[in-house]
């Protein structure tokens, strides 16, 4: 999906070790995946991203809190959350601060790294969703958000919603 390219275009300016938390790996997933990677790659010929999938769409077992976790010991800088519930919910623990305590629906956890990343989001504003009127706000450290909308008199073309949201390091 382009909006993953520009995602991956972003990501890769702000870190050499990006990863994305999939919900499964299903072909609209994968495109978007894909586009990050191609995204990546443009800009970047010597960033890494890994690929993890939550296996559903709800955080079951807390999925994408953990890939999250992984990821942030492991260095990833940036994370991409494509998987409804299971990426927000990862993208929320990463962005949170040291001793954040999860609550639903985005899981039962509380984060004991004092590791965080850039965060970006898919198909709704994850600045608004995720972290707008939450207890744990960590909009500073949502990037931005690749939205798409489709209107009939663009005969189903996509227009690129990418609002960049950083204002400071997390």
């Amino acid at each position: 999906a382009d909006v993953g390219v520009i995602g991956g275009l972003v990501a890769a300016k702000e870190g050499k070790k990006l990863g994305c938390i999939g919900g499964q790996p299903i072909p609209p997933v994968n495109k978007f995946i894909n586009g990050f990677k191609n995204g990546v790659a443009e800009v970047c010929a010597d960033c890494t991203v890994a690929v993890q999938f939550g296996g559903g769409w709800g955080n079951e077992g807390n999925s994408g809190v953990n890939i999250a976790n992984q990821f942030l010991l492991d260095g990833v800088s940036v994370i991409f959350g494509v998987g409804g519930l299971t990426g927000s919910a990862g993208l929320r623990y990463a962005a949170s601060p040291q001793g954040t305590a999860g609550t639903a629906p985005y899981g039962t956890w509380n984060k004991a790294t004092d590791k965080q990343a850039w965060v970006i989001g898919v198909d709704m504003d994850e600045y608004m969703s995720t972290f707008g009127g939450a207890p744990c706000r960590a909009p500073s450290a949502s990037v931005t958000s690749a939205l798409r909308t489709r209107r009939r008199e663009l005969r189903g073309s996509e227009r690129v919603d990418a609002r960049p949201r950083r204002s400071a390091a997390p």
